[in-house]
C-alpha cells in the first residue's frame, strides 16, 4: 500500500438526497483529496443521479431498481471501488476535514490490521460520544456494549487501540481483505452486518482498530427513526440470527432460554403497556422469521 492510497468511499442513500449531499459537501472539504467517492442509491422514490452529479460531478451514483438493505447495497458500491482502502460510511454523517489520512495512518502501523473505525460523535451533541470501540458480545444476551456512547468526549479516557467490533456508520477496510474473505452478508439487510463481518475477520487472524484522532459526527437514526417498528424488527431479527450464525450449539441454547424467558416477556410488556401495538408486532414478526427460517446459516 503507497502512503497516499486511493481511499474509495461508499455511501447508500434511501430517499433522503438532501443529507447524502450534506455529506458530499463535507467529502470535499477533506484535506486528502485521492478519493473515489460512490454512491449507491437505494431504489429511491426518485432518482438523485441528476441532482447528485450537477452538484458533485465527480461522484459515481449506482442506481438500483429496489432497496437492497445495507449490506446489498455495499456490496454493489464495492464491485465498483477501485481504491486500495474502502471506505464505508453512512449518508447520515458528517467528515472532519482531516478524517482520511487520520483513517489511514494505523494501516502503516499495525500488522495485520483489517479494519479502522473513527471516534463517532453525535451531530447534534458534538462533545458526546456516540462510538470509542466496542467489548465483545455476550454469549448470554447476544448484545455487547458500545464504549463511551453518551459520555463526554475524552482522549485521555477513550483512548485508540484495537477494539472488538467496528462501526457500522464508519469503518475503512483493506479491499485486498474483502477480497479474501468477500463483501458483507446479504442476509442481515439492516443492522448486526458489521459485527458479523467483524467477527469472521477476527477469526481470519486480522485485526480492528479505532482511532480517537478520526473523528465523525453522526444523525442517529435520521433514517428509521430511534424506536420505528423497521428498526425494532430488524434489531431484533438480527441479534437471535448473529447468535445462529456465530456461536455453537450450547452457547446458543443459553441465549434462547435467556432471550425465552427475559428478553421476550420484558419487550411484550414494554411495547403492551405503551400500546405500541406496530411494534409489538414487529418484535414477534422478527422472532417467528427465525423460526420459520431453516438452519442455523452457521458461520462458526
Amino acid at each position: 500500500m503507497t502512503r497516499e492510497p486511493l481511499v474509495s468511499i461508499v455511501t447508500i442513500n434511501y430517499n433522503n438526497t438532501q443529507i447524502t449531499l450534506e455529506l458530499l459537501l463535507s467529502i470535499s472539504e477533506c484535506t486528502y483529496k485521492k478519493v473515489q467517492v460512490i454512491v449507491v442509491d437505494n431504489g429511491s422514490i426518485e432518482n438523485p443521479t441528476e441532482r447528485i452529479n450537477s452538484e458533485f460531478p465527480g461522484v459515481e451514483v449506482i442506481r438500483s431498481n429496489k432497496n437492497l438493505g445495507f449490506s446489498a447495497g455495499n456490496n454493489l458500491g464495492l464491485r465498483q471501488a477501485k481504491g486500495e482502502l474502502i471506505f464505508f460510511v453512512n449518508n447520515d454523517t458528517l467528515f472532519a476535514e482531516n478524517l482520511i489520512e487520520e483513517l489511514i495512518k494505523p494501516f502503516y502501523e499495525i500488522k495485520n490490521l483489517g479494519i479502522v473505525s473513527p471516534k463517532v460523535i453525535y451531530y447534534d451533541s458534538p462533545n458526546l460520544i456516540q462510538y470509542a470501540g466496542s467489548t465483545e458480545i455476550s454469549s448470554l444476551t447476544g448484545r455487547n456494549k458500545v464504549i463511551g456512547q453518551g459520555q463526554i468526549d475524552d482522549d485521555e479516557i477513550y483512548k485508540s487501540g484495537l477494539t472488538y467490533f467496528a462501526h457500522g456508520a464508519a469503518m475503512i477496510i483493506r479491499k485486498n481483505l474483502l477480497k479474501k474473505i468477500g463483501g458483507f452478508p446479504d442476509v442481515y439487510f439492516l443492522y448486526y452486518e458489521e459485527l458479523d463481518y467483524s467477527i469472521r475477520l477476527r477469526r481470519a487472524g486480522y485485526k480492528i482498530y479505532y482511532n480517537n484522532k478520526a473523528v465523525i459526527y453522526h444523525r442517529v437514526s435520521y433514517s428509521v427513526g430511534e424506536e420505528s417498528p423497521l428498526k425494532i424488527y430488524y434489531m431484533t431479527r438480527n441479534r437471535i440470527l448473529f447468535m445462529r450464525r456465530n456461536f455453537p450449539v450450547l452457547k446458543y441454547f443459553v441465549f434462547v432460554l435467556f432471550f425465552t424467558f427475559f428478553s421476550l416477556p420484558k419487550n411484550t410488556f414494554k411495547y403492551f403497556s405503551r400500546f405500541q401495538l406496530n411494534s409489538l408486532t414487529a418484535f414477534y414478526k422478527a422472532i417467528i422469521w427465525n423460526v420459520v427460517t431453516p438452519g442455523r446459516t452457521k458461520l462458526y
